[in-house]
């Protein structure tokens, strides 16, 4: 539990349109989370992309900071998002680090 993370982005704080520029397609999902793995270390990492929410719980033994998540996100995304969507997505994600 001690370097287990969230980074959870939801309906209730970011707009649905914008929401959905971080769901990913099926046939992305192995590669994209393979180059945030080799990008960032992390170990393990888990996606889940639902109509109104998506989410990251992974390992890292770095600490997560919304400066951390930006730099997550344009990997993630590669070119996806524009940057002011994705300052808004950033700020209204929540982050979940340990036994949060």
């Amino acid at each position: 539990m001690k370097y287990l993370k969230i980074i959870a982005f939801t309906h209730k704080q970011i707009e649905l349109d914008k929401l959905g520029c971080l769901v990913l397609c099926n046939d992305a999902i192995d590669s994209t989370l393979h180059l945030v793995r080799e990008k960032f270390n992390i170990s393990e990492i888990f996606y889940l992309g639902t109509c109104n929410r998506v989410e990251f719980v992974f390992t890292a033994e770095h600490d997560i900071s919304k400066d951390f998540v930006k730099r997550f996100l344009d990997v993630f995304h590669r070119g996806r998002v524009e940057d002011s969507d994705l300052n808004l997505i950033v700020d209204g994600c929540c982050i979940y680090e340990q036994e949060d």
